[in-house]
Parts: structure tokens; C-alpha cells; sequence
């Protein structure tokens, strides 16, 4: 036997074992076995008077395709699952001596996308509410498996694994040009390097046009079930985060889970003053603020917050309407209470972020944060407020005072409440200013 006809034996058997996805430490032993039965056929084939390389294609043809023999040895050393999917999209077609330089171009954008999914994976997941972090990190995972296989699989000639690779690279493009067109803040200046890295691979792939279809002519097309899995692994990251921002997150609360009752007294009487004189038949109010929840939030800030205890809270806050000015006695401070406990629930003075959705001419001297650890469902945590007419006359009407409740960063009640009243607030539109937006973690 000639060194090039077992050239071409070897080669035959290194490709079907490559199809079959067989391990490299488990090869030897197979291909010393398959080996052996083409030259087997080579000497019968040889025998008969055909000339030894003709002999050896006479023997190639006989064993058959490295395609078919691989999928079937492929079924045989793995699971069946294994066959109809790894195995089908990860066979090597083509020898790496013959990729275009293109392709390491379109590798590279598959690589760089694949290193921004970890990054989004482990610093976006982390911080997200529980069912959006469920669904964010399935859709980047399954993201990250169809990149990290086209990574594997454009090295090997596969078809698929171009098609795929060029649509990242579009997707590069196309999201470069949008932060351009409408970036992020109205001062912003983006330079899109990667639609500069994209646009420069899709000019050289399509300049290699015909070298890369025939480096991935040799492999075979997907069924729909691989297509339509592959689909879903392109545009799952682009638009599962997103949608699952606009949906309202089951694990947490909304403003109907809060129940803000407001009542509040009048009379007249003493009114101690801070260093000073004791005011004699001043016009005086309580003010109660009682908020009950019936469902609390599910790790409000992911996994993130359990690590690092945030100390942000609840704020409530309040203003005098009409008549001005009403304010609270500095020798009564405002107390915060839970009244199943009778302990503190809280603090005087506002917390972010909570406090940005509150009206911005509502005095931090008005304003009293909620301890999270106090909130609890079915769990009443009240505020009392003492306060005082601070204007001259004492003669004034009595007041009607506006109260707000802020939670966290995502809703606004508030309620109006009058002397011998009492209200329940309703949710309104954040007064202080827009919501911090919602940051998609797609990595492009």
C-alpha cells in the first residue's frame, strides 16, 4: 500500500468519525477499526487489477459517504437527542486549509457577541425582579448555546453557521446605527465601533461571496425544527427582555397590593415650640397615614440585593394646600410605627429612589422613609403626624393636606384629606419625573 492511498483511507475515516461527533480520545481504537475494513476492500478491489488509488476509490465508494456513515456511527455512540441536533449541526465539512479569511472576520463578531452575552448574563440577571431574570437569562442562555455552536460550526463549514454569523453581524450593524440615530441622552455622542467592525466584515463577506459558498457547499441543509430552534436563539435575546420589561412582574407588588389610608383630626390647644415660648390656643391637626400590604415584593432588586442589603425604601410625603404654611411641631416629631409590634418602621426624612417620583415642592422636613424590613403583607405600618398653623393668624380655616406614598422607583399614590376625613389614596403619575428607564440587556 502506497503512503497516499492510506492517505486517502485515513482521511475518509478521520471525516466519518468527525460527523459522528466522536470524541478525540476515544478515536484511536475506532479508527484503527474502520481503518482496517477499507483496506480490506482496497485489496479485494486491488486484486481484481484496478490500480492502487483507483483501488482505494473503488473501496471509498463501497463504505460510503462520510455524511451518512457518520450520522448513523453518530447515533450509535450517542443519545438519539445528541444525533438529530449537535450531531448534525457540528460535523466538520470542510478542512481548515480551505476558509476563506473572511471567516475569521465573521468568527470574530460571533466571539465578541458571545463574551457581551456573559457579560449581560452575569451583570444584568443578577439585578432583575425574579420572573424577568427567569425569562432574561432562558432567552440569553439559549442565545449564548446558538452562538457559541455557529462559533464552532463556521470553523467547520457549516452552512448554517454562515447564515447565522451574518445575521449577528446585522444585528451589530443595525443596533450601531440606532444608538446613533437616537442615543441614550440628548448630549450623547456614540461612535458606533461595532457597526464599523460589522459594516467592515459584511463588506469583506460579501466580496468572498463565492469562496465561502464554496466552503460551506459541502454540508447539508437543517430541518425545520433545528431552523426554527436556531430562530429562536437569534431573536430570543433581542426581544424576550424587552417585552418582559413592559409586563408587570407577577413575583412583585402593584398599587393595588397597597391599601394608604389618610384620616385626619383637628382641634385647638398648646403648641410647644423649640427653645421658645409655649403657643396658647394654636389651630392643631393629626394627621395618621396607615399603609397595609396584602402582597410584598419577591426580591425586589434579583439576587443582586440579597448580596448587597440596598438601603433604599419607601418614602411618603406631604404638603398643606391651602390654607399656607402647616407644619409639624419640632418638639413632637412624627413617629413611624408598625402597629401589630409597636416598633419603629421607619425614619423621618426621605430615601431614594422613591423619593424622585414625589412633587419636587414637597419640603424633605414633610417627608418620612419606610423601613423595608418593616413591610410586611397584612402588616399595618403607621404614621403620625403633629401638626401646627405656623402662620400669624390663628383665625385661618382649617387645612386640607395632600399625602403621597412612592414604591421604590415604580408607582405613586396619593390621597387629599380635609379635617375629620378619611380617604384611601389612589395611584397617580409620578409627579417628580419620568421612570428610570428599562435597560435592555441584549449585548449589542
Amino acid at each position: 500500500m502506497t503512503p497516499e492511498v492510506e492517505r486517502l483511507l485515513r482521511d475518509h475515516v478521520a471525516a466519518i468519525l468527525a460527523n459522528a461527533g466522536i470524541p478525540r480520545h476515544a478515536r484511536a481504537d475506532l479508527e484503527e477499526e474502520l481503518v482496517g475494513h477499507l483496506v480490506e476492500r482496497w485489496h479485494a478491489h486491488a486484486a481484481d487489477g484496478l490500480e492502487a488509488v483507483d483501488a482505494a476509490g473503488r473501496a471509498i465508494a463501497d463504505f460510503g459517504t462520510s455524511a451518512e456513515l457518520g450520522s448513523e456511527l453518530g447515533r450509535t455512540y450517542h443519545s438519539r437527542l445528541w444525533a438529530s441536533t449537535i450531531g448534525v449541526l457540528l460535523p466538520t465539512v470542510a478542512p481548515a486549509a480551505s476558509r476563506p479569511g473572511v471567516v475569521g472576520g465573521l468568527r470574530f463578531v460571533l466571539g465578541l457577541a458571545t463574551v457581551l452575552t456573559v457579560i449581560a448574563l452575569a451583570m444584568t440577571v443578577p439585578t432583575l425582579t425574579p420572573a424577568r431574570a427567569l425569562g432574561t437569562g432562558t432567552a440569553l442562555v439559549i442565545g449564548l448555546t446558538g452562538l457559541v455552536l455557529a462559533f464552532q460550526a463556521l470553523g467547520r463549514g457549516q452552512r448554517w453557521a454562515l447564515t447565522y454569523a451574518i445575521a449577528v453581524t446585522v444585528i451589530l450593524l443595525v443596533e450601531g446605527i440606532g444608538q446613533m440615530v437616537a442615543p441614550a441622552g440628548p448630549r450623547s455622542i456614540v461612535i458606533p465601533l461595532g457597526s464599523i467592525l460589522a459594516a467592515g466584515v459584511l463588506w469583506a463577506a460579501l466580496n468572498s461571496s463565492q469562496q465561502l459558498r464554496a466552503f460551506v457547499r459541502p454540508s447539508g441543509r437543517l430541518n425545520r425544527a433545528l431552523c426554527l430552534g436556531l430562530s429562536i436563539s437569534l431573536l430570543a435575546p433581542l426581544f424576550v427582555p424587552g417585552a418582559l420589561a413592559a409586563m408587570p412582574d407577577p413575583t412583585q407588588a402593584t398599587a393595588d397590593d397597597l391599601r394608604l389610608g389618610i384620616s385626619m383630626t383637628c382641634d385647638r390647644g398648646e403648641v410647644s415650640i423649640e427653645n421658645g415660648p409655649t403657643l396658647l390656643d394654636v389651630q392643631r391637626a393629626t394627621l395618621v397615614i396607615d399603609s397595609t400590604w396584602s402582597h410584598t415584593d419577591l426580591l425586589p432588586y434579583g439576587l443582586a440585593g440579597v448580596l448587597t442589603h440596598p438601603d433604599n425604601a419607601d418614602t411618603s410625603g406631604l404638603r398643606a394646600l391651602d390654607p399656607r404654611p402647616w407644619l409639624w411641631s419640632y418638639t413632637d416629631e412624627p413617629t413611624i410605627v408598625d402597629t401589630t409590634t409597636g416598633q419603629a418602621a421607619g425614619w423621618w426624612g426621605s430615601t431614594s429612589p422613591s423619593v424622585g417620583l414625589l412633587p419636587t415642592d414637597i419640603a424633605g422636613s414633610l417627608t418620612f422613609a419606610i423601613d423595608p424590613g418593616a413591610i410586611r403583607p397584612n402588616r399595618t405600618i403607621r404614621a403620625t403626624w403633629f401638626l401646627s398653623n405656623a402662620g400669624d393668624d390663628q383665625q385661618a380655616q382649617w387645612p386640607r393636606m395632600e399625602v403621597f406614598y412612592a414604591h421604590l422607583d415604580r408607582f405613586l399614590l396619593a390621597g387629599t384629606v380635609a379635617c375629620g376625613e378619611t380617604v384611601l389614596g389612589r395611584q397617580v403619575p409620578p409627579s417628580g419625573g419620568a421612570p428610570a428607564p428599562v435597560l435592555n440587556p441584549f449585548p449589542f
